[in-house]
């Protein structure tokens, strides 16, 4: 990465090697930017006067069903917005109530 950085922008090297890189701290970015995301799009929702919910299933390589979830809205200005919510892996039979239940905890 630093070799990268003197590169790209030589007089940030050093700001580019302070930044720790340990598996625990990038794990730890990578879910306070989930919940930033996840906060996000719960203050975009609240503005729409319309959405719609979009469920696709399919198996991952290790023949597990994925169940990935999208909304749509729309707000008073009529801006439309599509965002993916999550991926809820179905380790249970993919029964209707299974993915009845997934929707709404993802939703939740």
């Amino acid at each position: 990465m630093l070799t990268t950085a003197e590169l790209v922008c030589p007089e940030k090297r050093q700001a580019f090697g302070n930044i720790s890189l340990s598996r625990n701290t990038v794990a730890e970015r990578i879910g306070d930017l989930a919940g930033d995301l996840n906060s996000q799009l719960k203050d975009k929702v609240k503005s729409f006067t319309a959405f719609s919910i979009a469920i696709d299933e399919s198996t991952d390589v290790t023949d597990e069903a994925q169940l990935g979830i999208f909304i749509r809205g729309v707000d008073a200005s009529l801006t439309v917005t599509e965002e993916f919510v999550e991926m809820v892996p179905m380790t249970n039979i993919t029964t209707a109530i299974n993915v009845f239940s997934s929707r709404f905890e993802a939703l939740d």
